[in-house]
């Protein structure tokens, strides 16, 4: 299991909310801070510079909301295993939560933000993410083991065609025309005159044998 801390990314407009985020989750072993981000543009310039694992995004931010941010990532293919945990100082419908999960949201903290809540989530999240990383690393090893298998087998192969190749076309000197038995039959045995003998010993036991018959005369008995 991978030991790597999480990194992270703080986006929020609010520059004391985001202070309060930064000072809890500076306590978190598992995270690792590597940008903060006061809006949408530097966001995306921060997410392209840092390449964060993971993103605590403010739902209201002027212009790019955080749905429309979340959305801009989740269309980037380098971007898009990024995870996002949106913050939010207001009240959110039940269709604002489907909105942000189906915009690529994990999961969601209010502001103000409980302490024992947040790490609760990093944990759980901390969690996931080392098991991915754990199963992508298995992925990739089992990748290699094929590849590496794979070659070994085009080798061996090209191994057998170069010896098969270097014996040459079949010694045809080698063939009987007294012989009943098949050309290709006699080269392999090499002329081998006692192993052709044997063979021909084990057709005739193969044979059926022949019942010849001896003529008796004929008995005839008188009442």
């Amino acid at each position: 299991m991978s030991d790597a801390r999480i990194r992270t990314l703080i986006v929020d407009d609010e520059p004391l909310a985001l202070r309060r985020l930064r000072a809890l989750l500076a306590d978190e072993a598992d995270i690792e801070i590597v940008g903060e981000a006061a809006n949408g543009s530097e966001a995306v310039r921060a997410i392209a510079g840092e390449r964060p694992d993971l993103v605590f995004l403010d739902v209201q931010m002027p212009e790019l909301d955080g749905f429309e941010l979340a959305g801009m990532i989740r269309e980037h293919p380098r971007f898009r295993q990024t995870a996002l945990i949106f913050v939010s100082a207001i009240y959110l419908a039940e269709f604002d939560r489907l909105r942000g999960y189906e915009a690529g949201a994990v999961d969601y903290v209010p502001v103000p933000v409980v302490l024992e809540l947040l790490r609760a989530k990093v944990r759980v999240f901390a969690d996931l993410y080392r098991k991915t990383r754990q199963l992508e690393n298995l992925n990739v090893e089992l990748e290699r083991r094929v590849e590496e298998r794979t070659a070994e087998l085009a080798q061996a192969n090209a191994d057998l065609e170069r010896r098969v190749g270097a014996r040459g076309p079949a010694d045809r000197s080698q063939v009987d025309p007294a012989n009943d038995e098949p050309a290709e039959a006699q080269i392999r045995t090499g002329g081998n005159r006692t192993v052709r003998g044997w063979r021909q010993v084990g057709r005739a036991r193969l044979e059926p044998r022949r019942r010849v018959g001896v003529e008796r005369p004929l008995r005839v008995w008188h009442a």
